[in-house]
C-alpha cells in the first residue's frame, strides 16, 4: 500500500486560535467533557489535534475539537495538514466512526483496566462504564456501583449498552 503523509508540519498553538470545523458533527456532552477534562488534568496532552489551514491561513480543526474547547487558551500540539476541504470533511466525517469499528479483547482490556489506579472520581466513572461494557465484576472499581441493567453510552463514540 502506498501511503500519502498529509501532515506537513506539527505546530504548538494556542488553541483559541483554532477554528471549529462548521460542519464538525460530534457533539461533546458534558459527561465526556468532564472525562476528558479529568484524563488531561492528570496525565496531559499526548496526541496532537488534527487541523488545515484556510484560504484565510486560518488553522480549522478536523479532529480534536473537544480537546481543543476544553484547554482554552493553553498552547497545544497540532498537526497541520495539506487536505483540501473535500478530504478534510472525508476525514471529519469518517475518522471517529472507523475507530468505533474496532473489536474489543475483552481479556486484554479486563488487564488493563485492573492495572490502572486514579483518585480521580471523573477517571474511575469513566473507567467503570468501560468496565460494565465488558462485564468486569464490579469489585474492581468499589467506589462506582455499576447497575448492570441501567443503559449507557459511550461518551466518545455513542455506542449504546445495557
Amino acid at each position: 500500500m502506498d501511503v500519502k503523509d498529509r501532515v506537513t508540519e506539527l505546530r504548538f498553538v494556542p488553541a483559541a486560535e483554532l477554528r471549529a470545523h462548521p460542519e464538525n458533527w460530534r457533539r461533546h456532552p458534558a459527561a465526556q467533557q468532564r472525562a476528558l477534562t479529568a484524563v488531561l488534568d492528570e496525565v496531559g496532552f499526548a496526541g496532537a489535534v488534527l487541523a488545515r489551514e484556510d484560504d484565510d491561513g486560518r488553522l480549522v480543526i478536523i479532529d480534536g475539537h473537544a480537546r481543543a474547547e476544553i484547554v482554552g487558551d493553553a498552547t497545544i500540539p497540532v498537526l497541520i495538514t495539506d487536505l483540501n476541504e473535500d478530504e478534510a470533511r472525508m476525514i471529519l466525517a469518517t475518522y471517529d466512526p472507523i475507530g468505533a469499528m474496532a473489536e474489543t479483547n475483552q481479556d486484554a482490556l479486563t488487564e488493563l483496566l485492573a492495572r490502572i489506579t486514579t483518585d480521580n472520581e471523573e477517571i474511575n466513572e469513566l473507567l467503570a462504564t468501560v468496565s460494565a461494557d465488558i462485564a468486569v465484576a464490579p469489585e474492581q472499581f468499589p467506589e462506582i456501583d455499576i447497575e448492570p441493567e441501567t443503559e449507557h453510552r459511550c461518551p466518545s463514540c455513542g455506542y449504546e449498552w445495557r
